[in-house]
């Protein structure tokens, strides 16, 4: 297994941060008496930066969902993906190394590197720009903000469908030498370790280590194929969790006017690459009628979880290197300036089958990197918070540049066997382009208290972006010793502004009612190819809402809907003029819906349901649907008059989408969960838990006029039982228990399984 250089460090620093609980075992403990969190009545709230000030999600005038760390644990919300189970409305297509995410139908459409994604990821406040590097898991979390809804005045583009802010922990002064250690152990071979301690080392100077380390099997069995020719031996299964990650928090407050926070992480994952399968749904060819399968589709296994590859040299190895330098001094006046300073470094290697199947069609070697490199800086002024006028101004700056390499290797693929020699392919693939996404804005947001309760709100934000792409592809043709260079680049830059206007009044403190019109966007960029660019994505949002407290802050609830114009959908598509392919500007879409949640915490219950209605319309689009093609067309121009050589008639392939449903719009989501604290002895809690999720029918695809890319209902139910006493928490867990198959993903022709039956034994001591 390649290892990044600072890994070789982690199992110290596992060992280390692991021992410390065990080792101050005599020492009087940290956590919450037990019996006092099973009967106590309080809700706890959840403080969020969305809007760059801190407030409590019920007098925050967004759309969210905001989970603490704990209660992610508690749920065994691991990573991006989970979180589909505790937020409506929110999706992610995982796909091998891509994780496209999408809120009320608006992010990525199709998974392609050349589309900015559409819902923003920042974990600690730094930007992920693309669907890669996205699958961290979750460790030392503070808590999780989803926001729903354009952003585009804090963050800009990115942003159209919405945002994920993942906040991990910070060093404390105060807390003194503390933290936790966990262990898990579960079936798949799971076994994960977390553990974080905070090191206050002086009264200026704090110190915190959060480490994580997690391995488990594959889900998937590969048992390769009895006609593979080039290897009799097993093959490795692809799927499996090799997670190793490190943190290092640094504070120092000299003063109670400033305040230095720097974090570094490393992470580094391997999965023995990406557990896909031929797509084993039909479609219609509209030429004859007939139902037909994907290419590959006869040398699969036909077996949810059962893969059938002959290409034994799969690899995904994935590692994210992450600084960020958090700066805020406050001025005697009680404003306060802050600079976030951001580096961020991947390397991904992958090598895959490209027909996933015993086919010997094809297969890759895919390198993003060694210099993936992002940088970020953004500075904000903020405005104290006791005025009737207060205010927010900042400026930010993101530059990225990605070089990518990939050789694919092209077989004579089926019938079997091929007729080509696997050491000696037939047809070759150089590519060798590097990207570059540069990103600046200038924002405001002005908040002014008419009268007590009624307060305004407006920001603006100017956007620029700049993109390019250089290189290009050389196909090799060993058998007529020739090489065919095809030239890839081009740039594009534009300049978009984003705002929103709102109203927000709180007739009782229990009670916040609030109002807005909000454009967001999403920036154009290169193909590289015809179309050479695509423009700008748009959205308009018109959303009312009210939250509210009732039973002395026993219960909350939020009720909101939502009218949203999405205009110029970005979508991969078939140039019928010249055969080649490309992302463009598709149409339009209508979007509409009402979410609501609930929470209580009432004699020792906790409930908390939240649900999603969620109606998307596209306009007028009719595309070509490209996965029904012949694999022979691929770059042949449109036939003109009678010419038939050298050419070919897409006009049976265009379909008429209009009036269908965004890619990933369930139309109905839900979740709830319930939990109730039996007191056992005087010290001690019984925790039974029982959570429910709900993901209507939805498509991977504007093509919806078969199953092709259809993902069907699914409804997971998880459980828990967690023992509390003193610093020792102790928690049997299960996940999907009633064990549903369904599909999770597709990337074109292939699709994804969601995770099937989890279950174990989870133990942690705070100290």
């Amino acid at each position: 297994m390649r290892k990044h250089g600072f890994n070789s460090s982690i199992g110290l620093v596992v060992g280390v941060v692991t021992a410390a609980p065990w080792a101050l075992m005599t020492s009087p403990a940290r956590a919450q008496d037990a019996a006092a969190k099973a009967s106590s009545d309080e809700l706890t709230e959840v403080v969020v930066t969305a809007e760059r000030r801190s407030t409590d999600v019920q007098h925050t005038p967004i759309s969210m969902v905001a989970t603490s760390g704990e209660q992610l644990e508690q749920d065994h919300v691991f990573n991006i993906s989970d979180l589909q189970g505790t937020t409506p409305g929110f999706q992610v297509n995982t796909a091998g190394e891509y994780q496209s995410l999408n809120i009320r139908g608006i992010g990525n459409g199709a998974v392609n590197p050349a589309i900015t994604p559409g819902i923003a990821v920042q974990r600690d406040g730094l930007i992920q720009a693309e669907t890669i590097e996205l699958a961290e898991p979750f460790y030392d979390i503070d808590h999780v903000e989803i926001l729903r809804g354009p952003q585009g005045t804090f963050i800009g583009q990115s942003a159209t469908g919405g945002a994920l802010l993942i906040v991990s922990r910070n060093p404390s002064l105060t807390d003194g030498i503390s933290g936790y250690a966990s262990a898990l152990i579960g079936n798949y071979s799971d076994s994960r370790i977390e553990s974080a301690i905070n090191l206050p080392i002086s009264d200026q100077f704090a110190a915190r280590i959060a480490v994580n380390w997690e391995h488990r099997g594959s889900f998937y069995f590969d048992e390769g194929s009895a006609l593979t020719v080039i290897s009799q031996s097993p093959l490795t299964d692809p799927g499996h969790v090799d997670d190793e990650n490190v943190r290092l928090s640094l504070l120092w407050k000299p003063s109670d006017s400033f305040e230095a926070l720097l974090k570094f992480e490393n992470n580094h994952s391997s999965t023995g690459g990406t557990p896909d399968q031929p797509n084993q749904n039909t479609y219609i060819d509209p030429t004859t009628g007939d139902a037909l399968h994907s290419p590959y589709y006869a040398y699969s296994s036909h077996q949810p979880f059962t893969l059938n590859y002959d290409f034994q040299d799969r690899l995904d190895d994935q590692v994210s290197d992450r600084a960020g330098l958090d700066l805020k001094y406050t001025l005697p006046g009680g404003i306060l300036i802050r600079s976030l300073t951001g580096f961020q470094h991947d390397d991904i290697r992958e090598n895959e089958d490209t027909d996933a199947s015993s086919a010997n069609a094809g297969y890759y070697y895919h390198l993003i990197g060694p210099d993936n490199n992002y940088y970020s800086q953004e500075l904000t002024v903020i405005s104290p918070n006791d005025s009737a006028l207060t205010w927010i101004g900042g400026a930010s700056y993101f530059y990225r540049i990605t070089p990518v390499r990939q050789a694919i290797y092209i077989e004579p693929g089926p019938p079997y066997p091929p007729t080509g020699d696997e050491n000696n392919p037939a047809q070759v693939q150089q590519l060798n382009i590097h990207a570059a996404q540069r990103t600046m804005g200038v924002f405001g947001q002005v908040s002014y208290q008419i009268i007590d309760p009624l307060q305004v709100q407006v920001g603006v934000r100017e956007n620029w972006d700049y993109d390019y792409n250089n290189g290009g592809i050389d196909i090799e043709i060993p058998a007529a010793g020739l090489t065919i260079p095809v030239p890839l680049g081009g740039h594009f830059h534009d300049d978009v502004p984003t705002w929103k206007v709102g109203v927000n009044y709180t007739p009782l403190p229990s009670e916040f009612i609030y109002g807005f019109i909000a454009r967001g966007y999403k920036s154009g960029g290169v193909n590289g190819g015809s179309p050479v660019n695509f423009d700008p994505e748009h959205v308009t949002d018109y959303e009312l809402g009210i939250k509210s407290k009732f039973l002395d802050n026993h219960i909350d609830t939020a009720l909101g809907g939502y009218y949203m114009n999405y205009d110029n959908l970005q979508q991969p598509i078939t140039n019928p003029v010249t055969g080649g392919s490309g992302v463009t500007n598709v149409g339009a879409s209508k979007i509409k819906g009402i979410e609501a949640s609930f929470a209580a915490h009432l004699a020792g219950f906790n409930v908390d349901a939240s649900v999603a209605y969620n109606d998307t319309t596209l306009g007028n689009v009719s595309l070509i649907a490209t996965y029904r093609l012949p694999g022979y067309v691929q770059n042949l121009p449109q036939c003109v008059g009678t010419n038939t050589v050298g050419c070919f008639n897409y006009a049976p392939y265009v379909v008429d989408v209009s009036g269908g449903a965004n890619p990933f719009s369930p139309k109905v989501t839900f979740d709830a969960g319930v939990d109730y604290g039996i007191i056992v002895g005087s010290n001690a809690t019984l925790r039974p838990r029982v959570t429910f999720s709900h993901t209507d029918k939805q498509y991977a695809s504007v093509f919806q006029t078969d199953n092709y890319f259809e993902m069907g209902v699914r409804n997971l139910w998880g459980a828990s039982l967690t023992y509390e006493r003193g610093p020792w928490t102790g928690q049997l867990y299960g996940t999907n228990l009633t064990n549903e198959t369904y599909v999770s993903a597709y990337n074109g022709n292939f699709e994804y399984y969601g995770a099937p039956r989890q279950y174990g034994i989870k133990v942690t001591r705070t100290f």
